[in-house]
């Protein structure tokens, strides 16, 4: 799965206490988890007691309406790609199941990258029917994937290029290659204006292996935004090179004259 050596995970520890009322909280560096109360349940609480941590959520009997988390980001270009709950049933029977589905899919679900999800609610299901659920989120883990909206820089040509790479990756989402006026030919694109590290090829594939950008060739730059450099070659003006040979006229008298090559010879234009 794309970005799962980026996954983060927020435990909930000694520093909860219990019937503190859960609103929300950072996981890793993109991501918040909100716990909602829906309808007339109890408010979502922290949870602390015989060393069970987590937040517990409500589930009234025979229901689908109990309190809603949502993990959401809203860092440009950060999707998930799936979510992993850790819990266990305090009371009643319960499951998680995700908004805009009617049956438990358990307590883990993936997404398609290219959907680009950047929120998913999950909402505590009581299945047992005898009497009110109650679920300890103990941990969650959320894996994902950065977009990176990679400029190429036209570096004196005409126009820039763009392109867009999963993290993990080992290919280009789209690509739109810069130009240049004139007799020029792209030799790639580059971590500097000249010289520097040829990272992508003229047609957007990758060059091959390079610190920061592409490991193992697979995307590797967790990065929003990325420039790259076009450099340039001027085209070359080719023809073909004459070289020296002699002939005789009538068998008497001999000349020098010039066959045509076939080695082409070329000059800068």
């Amino acid at each position: 799965m794309w970005g799962e050596d980026l996954n983060s995970s927020l435990t909930y520890g000694s520093d909860v206490t219990n019937n503190d009322v859960a609103s929300s909280d950072a996981i890793g560096t993109y991501f918040t988890a909100t716990w909602e109360k829906t309808s007339a349940q109890a408010d979502p609480i922290y949870y602390n007691k015989s060393s069970v941590y987590g937040v517990k959520m409500y589930a009234p009997k025979n229901s689908t309406n109990g309190n809603t988390l949502t993990i959401s980001t809203s860092t440009s270009r950060v999707y998930i790609t799936g979510i992993t709950i850790t819990g266990q049933n305090a009371q009643g029977t319960t499951a998680l199941y995700w908004q805009g589905t009617t049956s438990n899919i358990g307590t883990s679900k993936t997404f398609d990258a290219d959907d680009e999800i950047q929120s998913v609610a999950i909402r505590l299901k009581e299945t047992g029917n005898s009497k009110a659920g109650q679920y300890i989120v103990k941990e969650i883990s959320v894996d994902y994937t950065i977009l990176t909206s990679v400029t190429l820089d036209k570096n004196g040509g005409t126009t820039n290029g763009s392109a867009t790479i999963y993290y993990d990756a080992t290919a280009k989402t789209s690509f739109t290659a810069a130009t240049r006026t004139g007799s020029y030919t792209c030799n790639g694109y580059y971590t500097e204006t000249s010289g520097g590290n040829k990272v992508l090829n003229a047609d957007g594939t990758f060059a091959g292996n390079v610190s920061g950008w592409i490991t193992s060739n697979k995307w590797s730059k967790a990065a929003n935004t990325a420039t790259l450099y076009a450099q340039w070659e001027s085209a070359a003006s080719c023809g073909t090179n004459p070289t020296a040979g002699s002939a005789s006229l009538n068998g008497s008298f001999l000349w020098t004259a010039y066959f045509i090559a076939r080695k082409p010879f070329c000059r800068a234009a």
